[in-house]
C-alpha cells in the first residue's frame, strides 16, 4: 500500500538494507548474500519474500545452502549462476556494507524505519507509517 501510494509516485524513497542478526541467526548472513545473488538476476524481492516464509526451514540447518538452491528454482532464477554466486560469496561485500551503514545510522533492532531521519524500531500498521509520511510531506 505504501509503495503504490507513495514510493511510486516519487513522493518517497524506500531504502533497504540488510541487517543480518548473525548472533541470533547464524545462517542470516547468507541468507541476506542468497536475496543479493537473486537480485543480480533480478529477482531481490522473491527471494527476500520466500526466505522469510520459509525461514523455519532453513534457520537451523549447519549449511543452508541447498534449501536456498531449490529457493533459487522455485523463482525461476539461474540456478547455476546463483550458486556460484552464494558459494563464491560474490555479494558478501554488500551485506558487509549493510551492516556498517546500519551500525552507523544507530540500528540495534529489526526491523528499524527512518522517515526523514526520525527513527521507528519495530513494527507498525499501515495507519502509523502513513500518518508519519503526511506529517513529513505537509512540511
Amino acid at each position: 500500500m505504501l509503495k503504490g501510494e507513495y514510493i511510486d509516485k516519487g513522493l518517497v524513497r524506500y531504502q533497504f538494507i540488510s541487517m543480518p542478526l548473525r548472533s541470533i541467526h547464524p545462517a542470516a548472513q547468507k541468507a541476506a548474500e542468497a536475496a543479493f545473488c537473486a537480485g543480480k538476476q533480478g529477482k531481490f524481492w522473491e527471494m527476500h519474500d520466500l526466505l522469510f516464509e520459509k525461514q523455519s526451514e532453513w534457520a537451523a540447518q549447519i549449511s543452508p545452502l541447498k534449501a536456498f538452491e531449490g529457493y533459487a528454482g522455485q523463482i525461476g532464477l539461474n540456478v547455476e549462476k546463483f550458486r556460484t554466486c552464494l558459494q563464491t560469496g560474490e555479494t558478501a561485500l554488500q551485506v558487509q556494507n549493510d551492516l556498517a551503514e546500519a551500525a552507523k545510522r544507530g540500528v540495534v533492532a529489526t526491523p528499524t524505519f527512518f522517515i526523514n531521519g526520525k527513527k521507528l524500531e519495530g513494527a507498525y500498521p499501515y495507519q502509523v507509517f502513513k500518518a508519519l509520511i503526511e506529517e513529513e510531506l505537509q512540511k
